[in-house]
């Protein structure tokens, strides 16, 4: 039987100052992961569509995307809640 993504905890986060309100925080694509892994490392759009052979709007999509699936507000957002929830996951492929 497979087991849900919402029921490993791994995957659960607990808001600071309300811990009784958990929010999932999902498994994100590789092309997710590596579009927010350079985020973090401070490559704006351009950089890392010539870095990754993708259009500017493409990255900016992906970035969006990945915004939403983490409930995140902003791009750095995003890529930090990755990267301290999924630790090392960011690199994988």
């Amino acid at each position: 039987m497979q087991t849900a993504a919402r029921d490993r905890p791994d995957h659960w986060l607990l808001l600071a100052g309300a811990p009784w309100r958990a929010v999932h925080i999902p498994a994100l694509p590789r092309r997710e992961r590596q579009v927010l892994e350079l985020v973090q490392a401070g490559e704006t759009s351009v950089e890392i569509a010539r870095r990754l052979g993708l259009s500017p709007r493409s990255v900016d999509s992906v970035v969006h995307r990945a915004r939403l699936r983490l409930g995140a507000t902003t791009r750095l957002q995003a890529a930090i809640l990755a990267a301290d929830h999924h630790p090392g996951s960011l690199s994988a492929p």
